[in-house]
């Protein structure tokens, strides 16, 4: 295949996943379905965002311009590339397949067992529209052997596995990272409404999603308060809820101070990962030594939102452009 024909058949993807959220119907409902039961983190909403978003990367134009700014071989010898997802959010290994299989490559894969369902849906209806593609994707749960480079996303425990078993090869390790927002007291109702999105979305277990809030002078939680009642009933959803109970519990046998926003606890804290049901937030005096802050923790960082970064509402909205860890994965293939 070519890159043109590799690319036309992602793009006729990404029109099968419009057509089938705009639709719906029984092959949408029993994907859903499975996809919850595999995972209960993965609920309809989740899962639908998540496709929606890779729609936006699926598009003709886009996949053109995005691979255009390489240097691709059309017959370049395909390498082995082990793949190990991640299974936090719905759909997290797909921009690695993505790269992988775009710039003419093998793609050995791992799955996670909490990703499985939707992983495989996305390939069979791949290999569908392309069936060159199926010698192009292996999926196998045995010890990676025969591959030539490596990407791997994990725990920053996995990273020492990932380290040991596959350091000597060409890689990409990627460990923890968390995002952060930055909130000068200035911020616009409907900022601080999109804002939620990025805490909550997935509730709150991407690497993108809004871990911790650096807070210029004070914290206005009754703001926050009312910014946050979209997301009033995630505390419904049981698994959830249980953090969310199980840590207001620690946090009051502790006798640490908190905020309880009703569906979130907001806790003073230097950390960048905050537990489920918890948000982490930092006073500092201004935005400058917000940004000094930020720039001295990148290698913790994901992605930083606020009036002079990332937009709010956008953490969980990357282009496909956007490489986790700012590591450029279509540069790293490229030159295998």
């Amino acid at each position: 295949m070519n890159h043109k024909e590799r690319i036309n058949a992602f793009h006729s993807l990404g029109i099968h996943f419009s057509i089938l959220i705009d639709e719906g119907g029984i092959e949408l409902s029993h994907l859903l379905s499975e996809a919850k039961i595999e995972n209960p983190w993965f609920t309809e909403k989740n899962v639908l965002s998540a496709m929606q978003n890779i729609v936006s990367w699926l598009d003709r134009t886009i996949l053109t311009e995005w691979v255009s700014s390489y240097h691709i071989k059309d017959q370049l010898k395909p390498r082995n590339i082990g793949v190990i997802m991640a299974g936090n959010i719905p759909l997290v290994g797909f921009h690695d397949l993505l790269s992988i299989l775009i710039t003419g490559h093998r793609a050995i894969i791992k799955f996670s067992h909490k990703d499985k369902v939707l992983m495989n849906y996305t390939i069979k209806r791949l290999v569908n529209i392309e069936p060159r593609f199926e010698d192009f994707i292996i999926a196998s749960d045995k010890p990676m052997k025969g591959v030539d480079a490596m990407i791997a996303t994990g725990s920053n425990n996995s990273f020492r596995y990932f380290d040991r078993y596959f350091g000597e090869l060409p890689h990409i390790f990627r460990n923890n990272r968390n995002g952060v927002a930055v909130l000068t007291n200035t911020e616009a109702q409907g900022e601080l409404d999109a804002l939620a999105h990025d805490i909550f979305l997935y509730f709150g277990l991407g690497c993108r999603n809004v871990s911790k809030l650096y807070v210029i002078e004070s914290l206005n939680a009754e703001a926050l308060v009312n910014a946050f009642a979209e997301y009033k009933e995630i505390i419904n959803h049981n698994k959830y809820g249980n953090n969310y109970e199980y840590q207001r519990a620690v946090l009051q046998l502790a006798q640490t101070p908190y905020v309880d926003l009703n569906n979130v606890l907001l806790k003073e804290d230097r950390s960048f990962s905050s537990p489920v049901g918890v948000l982490h937030y930092e006073i500092v005096e201004n935005l400058a030594e917000a940004k000094t802050k930020i720039e001295a923790n990148r290698n913790q960082i994901q992605v930083t939102i606020g009036k002079d970064f990332v937009p709010f509402g956008l953490s969980q909205f990357p282009k496909v452009s956007d490489y986790a860890d700012e590591v450029d994965v279509i540069s790293f293939l490229s030159q295998l």
